[in-house]
C-alpha cells in the first residue's frame, strides 16, 4: 500500500464516521423532538389540572366560575375581573396546545379532546362574552379558529 492508497482509505473511514456521526444525531434530535413534545403536552394538561382543581377546591371561585358561564351580568365589577382572569387562563392553555398540534404536524387524535372540550366550553354566554372582549389577545390562528367555532 502506498501513500496515495492509505489518503484513499483515510477519506473514506471519514466519510463513514461522518455519515454514522450524522445518523446518530438525526436519532438524537428525534428523540429529544419526542421527548420536548412529551412535556408540552404534559405540562398543558397539569395546567388543566391545576385550573380545575382550582375551580373544584374553592367555593367562591366555583360561584365566580358558574355564574360567569352562563349568566356573567350577574357579577359584579370585582367578580367579572376574576372570571376574565380565569376563562383568559383557560383560553391561554387552550391556545398553546392548539399552537403545538398545528405546528408539530403530529396526528392529530390527541388534539379531539383538546377540541370537543373547546368547543364544548365556547357554548357558554360567559365565554363568548369575554372571547368578544378579549380575543384580541390570542394569536390570529387560535382567534380564527374559536372565531370559527362560534360560527358553527
Amino acid at each position: 500500500m502506498n501513500i496515495q492508497d492509505l489518503g484513499s482509505l483515510g477519506e473514506f473511514i471519514a466519510a463513514v464516521a461522518t455519515v454514522a456521526t450524522l445518523a446518530y444525531l438525526a436519532v438524537q434530535i428525534r428523540q429529544n423532538t419526542r421527548s420536548s413534545r412529551a412535556a408540552m403536552i404534559q405540562a398543558s394538561y397539569s395546567q388543566a389540572f391545576s385550573f380545575l382543581s382550582l375551580i373544584g377546591s374553592n367555593t367562591e371561585i366555583a360561584r365566580v366560575w358558574r355564574i360567569g358561564l352562563f349568566t356573567p351580568a350577574e357579577l359584579d365589577e370585582n367578580e367579572y375581573v376574576q372570571f376574565l382572569g380565569l376563562t383568559t387562563a383557560m383560553l391561554r392553555n387552550f391556545e398553546n396546545v392548539f399552537i403545538h398540534f398545528q405546528d408539530s404536524g403530529e396526528d392529530h387524535r390527541a388534539w379531539e379532546p383538546w377540541n370537543r372540550s373547546l368547543r364544548d366550553i365556547m357554548r357558554a354566554p360567559g365565554l363568548k362574552r369575554v372571547w368578544k372582549e378579549r380575543n384580541g389577545v390570542f394569536g390570529d390562528g387560535f382567534r380564527s379558529y374559536v372565531d370559527q367555532i362560534l360560527v358553527t
